[in-house]
């Protein structure tokens, strides 16, 4: 019996460093370099399966970013993604928002600049206010505490029927509202009235 509490209690506090360790890494160490190729150095965490969330100064959730496996090189002061989720929240809903997935992605300045890359896309839920809207890019920037996106590749964003496509981007998603920065062009095909 005592052996089993003793197990209980270590576990228990490794559980507790690995959190304080994880949550550490997001607010204090991390860095702008996007590529896997420019690490050459050993890595100084490898985490799978995680998930950060971000509260306001009232407490409520503002982001969670979900990554299947995260990397972290203190050197470089980079924290890498794989396959990183975001979720944004409604600051007076605290309903969900957006929902963004990409292949990889690293985050820096206080997890204040998030760099995605390979497959970006931004979903916007549908609200009764907004209707429910897609963006793809190859690469895009997201500022979490900012609300905003920008990207300087291809874009192309859904929403009711339409397409827009155009280079570069600059997005608040906060409002949905964005910018097309050169090339836009677009088509619109009528929905089928109900």
């Amino acid at each position: 019996m005592i052996k089993r509490l003793t197990l209980l209690t270590i576990i228990l506090f490794t559980l507790v460093l690995l959190s304080y360790g994880v949550f550490d890494l997001f607010h204090n160490h991390l860095n702008n370099n996007p590529t896997r190729a420019n690490i050459t150095d050993s890595p100084d965490l490898v985490v799978n399966d995680v998930t950060y969330d971000s509260h306001n100064a009232e407490g409520f959730l503002t982001a969670t970013l979900h990554s299947k496996t995260t990397t972290y090189f203190q050197p470089k002061d980079l924290m890498m993604f794989d396959q990183p989720n975001v979720f944004t929240y409604s600051d007076t809903s605290h309903k969900q928002t957006w929902y963004i997935t990409a292949d990889r992605g690293n985050s820096t300045k206080n997890n204040t600049v998030l760099k995605l890359a390979g497959h970006v896309e931004f979903h916007r839920i549908k609200t009764p206010d907004s209707p429910a809207m897609t963006i793809k890019t190859s690469a895009a920037t997201l500022y979490p505490k900012l609300s905003q996106a920008t990207s300087d590749q291809p874009v192309s964003i859904y929403q009711q029927g339409s397409t827009i496509q155009g280079n570069g981007m600059q997005a608040n998603l906060k409002t949905g509202d964005y910018t097309l920065l050169s090339q836009t062009k677009g088509h619109y095909i009528p929905q089928p009235e109900a």
